[in-house]
């Protein structure tokens, strides 16, 4: 199977966070990394928190991406590395811009939301509020998951849950949750 992960330079890197921009590769845990190549089509459309790898994978996949995340210095990274054009509109909140960001949004909009942003209380208010913007088939995807404030998260009835864990991956592992109805 021809996969991202083959284009990464070394385990140890991605393991660390290193080079994902310039590859253009989320940084989640690899099970999840390969469940994404499947699920991506040119017609999705994607909310994620926390710019990154990530952002230019969607871009490069998907029909159109918007980003959110807290630190200004970061997104200009980003916005560098994107492919010119781009899909992709990166925006700079703090926490409770981003809260009334997403408040402001129209149900039933995105096919892929990414939660891997900020503090893991601002996750836990992100998903708090988060799930009504996804449609019926679409993924929540949840990076991180076993963190205090965010391991208590259970998506609404009329969802599917896939776990992908990596005992040596930086992060806590990665869920993925599917909208059915």
């Amino acid at each position: 199977m021809r996969t991202i992960i083959s284009k990464m330079p070394s385990r140890r890197n991605y393991l660390k966070g290193r080079f994902t921009i310039e590859i253009g590769y989320p940084w989640l845990s690899y099970g999840a990394i390969m469940a994404l190549e499947e699920i991506v089509t040119p017609e999705l459309d994607v909310l994620e928190f926390g710019a990154g790898g990530s952002t230019i994978f969607f871009s490069r996949n998907c029909r159109a991406v918007k980003t959110l995340d807290l630190d200004p210095v970061w997104v200009k990274k980003v916005e560098d590395a994107l492919p010119k054009p781009s899909n992709a509109i990166l925006l700079c909140k703090n926490q409770e811009e981003t809260i009334e960001f997403i408040k402001q949004e129209p149900p039933d909009t995105y096919d892929i939301i990414l939660v891997d942003n900020g503090s893991y209380m601002c996750r836990k208010l992100i998903l708090d509020v988060v799930t009504p913007l996804l449609k019926v088939g679409g993924y929540l995807i949840l990076d991180n998951y076993t963190q205090r404030f965010i391991r208590t998260f259970i998506p609404p009835k009329g969802w599917d849950t896939y776990t992908f864990d990596d005992i040596r991956y930086h992060g806590t592992g990665t869920k993925i949750y599917k909208r059915l109805s």
